[in-house]
């Protein structure tokens, strides 16, 4: 659906909502920017977003996750990375470690996530830089009263 600002996007079911009552994502920014691009360009009007697409260039049905998951590993292998390393859910890794980094709360990134509950999203994190409170500081004279 088209805002103002970008779209909102209607997931209607996923693995953490087998019932299907579904969850509104914003995408706006130059993701939106990335998506108009994506719909003129492959002259999608409604339903899915990503479908796949045959080698003749035709778009078929939807994306499944093991297809998803198969080109992933395919790009990564092609910038020289293992791609045993990597997968569908390094995508929602990857998204919930830069919110964090970004100072997202925990609590507005589940919304967007879809994970029922902040423990299950918070396994997701994947540190890229160190953390500003270690052992050594935590520890220290000025932190023990």
């Amino acid at each position: 659906q088209k805002t103002a600002h970008g779209y909102r996007i209607h997931l209607r079911k996923s693995k953490t909502d087998q019932a299907g009552n579904g969850l509104c994502v914003p995408l706006e920014g130059e993701a939106a920017a990335a998506l108009t691009t994506w719909l003129v360009r492959a002259g999608i009007r409604e339903g899915r977003l990503f479908r796949s697409i045959r080698r003749n260039g035709r778009m078929n049905r939807q994306m499944t996750g093991k297809s998803i998951n198969a080109m992933i590993k395919k790009r990564i292998e092609a910038i020289g990375l293992d791609p045993k390393d990597y997968g569908a859910h390094s995508l929602r890794a990857g998204f919930i470690t830069s919110a964090i980094e970004a100072g997202m709360p925990l609590h507005e990134i589940v919304r967007f996530s879809g994970h029922r509950d902040r423990e299950t999203a918070q396994g997701y994190v994947r540190t890229t830089r160190p953390l500003p409170a270690t052992l050594h500081t935590l520890f220290s004279k000025e932190h023990i009263k």
